[in-house]
């Protein structure tokens, strides 16, 4: 079971499964309930909607595994392709039942709220997450692109689905939603950059295998100053977009108010603690030579979005 957990990357399905319940939970049914407006997807709907997006997830990990055999026999040999433990066909097999099914629960959840031609964003996924594997990889700073596409759709998902399922439910509804679309597009911008910071990072962790397989990532086609220089810049992109929905928060949207100012100032508050993180990657970035220091900065990142997420939490006070 342990194995198949790693494989899985249960702790990235677990991240995956809070963002949306928050963004269910503290951005639309709070927002709605002012208004006297019901969150149109039921509890088991949007489980069945939470379960969809994580089996692509996994068959986007078990793919990319798939891929990655020969390179991780060198940066990673205890995972579970690399070492053997499961076979190819083994993962082929789990890649074809959680593809297969994710379509078959993401059309019913489309279907159910009246608007089939969602399931389309999961074929979509699907396919990039394959065609990064297969192709993009190994291609530069595209192939970090590709991946912070699909970790951003974790939200634009959720986003989609619910104003979609609202417009079906209310079609002549005023409610605004300039503040949803505020905090929703901040997670999407949110996932894309640290995303896209992290597998940079990644890169640089795992240049040795990656060298040695011709796999020709950022890390591997520059020099180690220049890849240094991408994290740095992106770092600094990613703290003043922050600070600019910090900003828009408290004086651009009198919608504020609905969830209360003191909730949001908790929020904005932990959020910053991002920020300080952030400045203490930079530093730590310019210092960095070796595969471990890479990997010591990737954790930080993981801890930087984690702490993105969970202020969402203060928005239930």
């Amino acid at each position: 079971m342990k194995t198949y957990f790693k494989l899985f990357r249960a702790p990235n399905l677990l991240i995956i499964i809070v963002l949306e319940y928050l963004l269910k939970t503290a951005v639309f049914e709070k927002l709605l309930s002012v208004e006297g407006i019901a969150y149109p997807i039921n509890q088991i709907w949007f489980g069945l909607f939470v379960v969809s997006t994580v089996f692509v997830a996994i068959a986007g990990y078990i793919v990319n595994d798939i891929a990655d055999v020969e390179i991780d026999k060198i940066n990673r040999p205890d995972r579970a392709l690399s070492s053997g433990v499961i076979s190819i066909s083994q993962a082929k097999s789990l890649q074809w039942f959680f593809e297969i099914a994710a379509i078959i629960l993401g059309f019913s959840v489309a279907y159910h709220i009246g608007q089939p031609s969602l399931v389309n964003i999961h074929i979509l996924l699907i396919f990039l997450l394959r065609t990064y594997a297969k192709k993009l990889k190994c291609k530069g700073l595209i192939g970090n692109i590709t991946v912070a596409i699909s970790t951003a759709t974790v939200p634009a998902w959720v986003w989609i689905y619910s104003i979609f399922a609202l417009q079906t439910s209310l079609p002549n509804t005023s409610f605004d939603f300039s503040f949803i679309n505020l905090i929703t597009l901040f997670y999407i911008g949110f996932a894309f950059i640290f995303t896209l910071i992290r597998e940079i990072v990644k890169d640089l962790e795992d240049l040795k295998g990656d060298k040695e397989c011709n796999c020709n990532t950022l890390a591997v086609s520059l020099p180690l100053q220049k890849v240094k220089n991408w994290v740095i810049v992106l770092n600094a992109i990613a703290i003043q977009g922050i600070l600019v929905f910090i900003w828009l928060l408290f004086n651009r949207l009198p919608e504020v108010e609905i969830i209360a100012k003191g909730e949001t100032l908790f929020a904005a508050n932990f959020i910053s603690i991002a920020i300080v993180i952030l400045i203490h990657i930079i530093p730590k970035t310019i210092k960095a030579n070796s595969s471990l220091d890479f990997h010591k900065i990737g954790n930080t990142l993981k801890i930087v979005m984690v702490a993105g997420i969970a202020q969402m939490l203060f928005l239930l006070m």
